[in-house]
């Protein structure tokens, strides 16, 4: 399992989310447009939210445990309400930037076929644009909405919400492998090799996304390249949750 503290996602368990969920990709039907602020109501929610999942909050724990028990997270059946989706859209409502309750609302909405999932108040998009609208800086919720975006043959919007994951990404290298694993997916190459080799000099030792590049011809190795740094980030991403 990987950690799922809400202080860890910006470091090595979004790596791990963000390629799992890439590699699993497939295209979906594409929506009509994409929902706006308007139609995907207010964040304020009084004394219950919102919240950054980032920053540690003393109302999470009591939140998770009765709106996002391991039952919800698979979408075998709901905790408090008749289905996963009231007990997901209840936590986003709280928590509109929850890393893995937005990979949940996204997989029900997949698994029932629908926009709107039974029970869920919004859309399974405005759940994403509201967690942006929230904190546009949450590079991973942007990451996890290039994979909606993609499964639902949306290349173009895909590619603008990656150009500003990238723009942002500074020297994070996990940040940069995950933004080359989505470019890989979108077929743009060459983007996902310079987003490879920027981890690469930042010390990211992993070779998924250089070996899957190799198989299709299109990496080349830098010339002098010079060896990784000290302090690599080595450690391989575990597994996502089912």
């Amino acid at each position: 399992m990987i950690d799922v503290k809400p202080t860890s996602w910006p470091h090595r368990g979004a790596a791990a989310l963000m390629a799992a969920l890439v590699l699993s990709a497939m295209a979906l039907p594409a929506l009509a447009q994409a929902p706006t602020a308007d139609s995907c109501g207010v964040l304020s929610n009084g004394e219950y939210g919102p919240f950054d999942y980032r920053k540690p909050h003393h109302m999470l724990p009591g939140a998770e445990k009765n709106h996002f028990t391991p039952k919800v997270e698979r979408l075998m059946g709901g905790q408090s309400q008749y289905d996963p989706g009231g007990d997901i859209s209840f936590l986003l409502v709280m928590y509109p930037n929850h890393a893995r309750a937005l990979m949940a609302m996204m997989r029900l909405g997949e698994k029932e076929k629908t926009d709107k999932t039974r029970s869920a108040r919004f859309e399974v998009e405005c759940y994403f644009e509201r967690a942006l609208r929230f904190m546009p800086d949450d590079n991973v919720v942007r990451m996890i909405y290039v994979v909606f975006l993609t499964k639902k043959a949306r290349p173009a919007e895909a590619l603008q919400q990656l150009r500003r994951v990238v723009d942002t990404a500074g020297d994070n290298v996990f940040t940069r492998y995950n933004a080359g694993l989505l470019y890989f997916d979108l077929k743009e190459y060459d983007k996902a090799a310079e987003q490879a080799r920027a981890a690469q000099v930042g010390g990211f030792l992993r070779t998924d996304l250089i070996d899957k590049l190799k198989a299709l011809g299109k990496w080349t190795e830098p010339e002098n390249a010079a060896s990784a740094p000290a302090g690599a980030a080595s450690a391989a991403p575990a597994a996502a949750p089912s």
